[in-house]
């Protein structure tokens, strides 16, 4: 929760509840992406270019 609320938004920004799950699983999503971005681009993949 830590690491969600730091890279996204500490607060969601839409009023109803459905809306509200819709938007904090974009954001999961949007993380998890970054976070496999991240991993997938390490110093030992850059050597191999």
């Amino acid at each position: 929760m830590f690491r969600y609320k730091q890279l996204l938004s500490p607060k969601l920004t839409l009023r109803d509840y459905h809306s509200q799950v819709g938007e904090a699983l974009a954001n999961v999503k949007a993380m998890n992406k970054v976070s496999k971005t991240r991993y997938t681009c390490s110093p030992a993949d850059k050597s191999r270019l």
